[in-house]
């Protein structure tokens, strides 16, 4: 729902006045219960079973932080050190997110907490030698 939106709303009606309204206006898509987007839970250990697998590097952290962040994954491949911080007063580790940029909303800069699993794993260490 969100592609079409876009495509009649932002191109076709306000980018390029082919359109006078979005046929897509008023139209709402129902929550979905899908907990991974468009992949099971089998699908999901699958995944989170190779990037294990993986030598300790990119492929296996961007896989393992899509997987148990919820980031959207220009986000994830764009994440530099400096981004991994610490909350002093829970002591948990978190993303900075600063996705900001034209078209963004106030909730593209967020802190997205890091997996205690993650961490256990060899997330940190790994952000350590970079």
């Amino acid at each position: 729902m969100k592609i079409y939106k876009s495509l009649f709303k932002t191109f076709l009606t306000d980018n390029k006045d082919i359109l006078v309204k979005s046929p897509t206006d008023g139209v709402v898509a129902a929550p979905s219960k899908a907990r991974f987007g468009t992949c099971s839970a089998a699908e999901m250990r699958k995944f989170v079973g190779w990037a294990r697998k993986q030598p300790d590097g990119w492929q296996k952290w961007i896989t393992l932080l899509l997987a148990y962040t919820g980031a959207r994954r220009g986000e994830t491949a764009k994440l530099e050190k400096s981004q991994i911080k610490l909350d002093e007063d829970s002591q948990r580790h978190y993303l900075l997110i600063a996705e900001g940029g034209q078209g963004k909303t106030e909730n593209a800069t967020r802190q997205v907490a890091i997996h205690p699993k993650l961490i256990e794993w060899g997330f940190l260490d790994f952000v350590n030698r970079q």
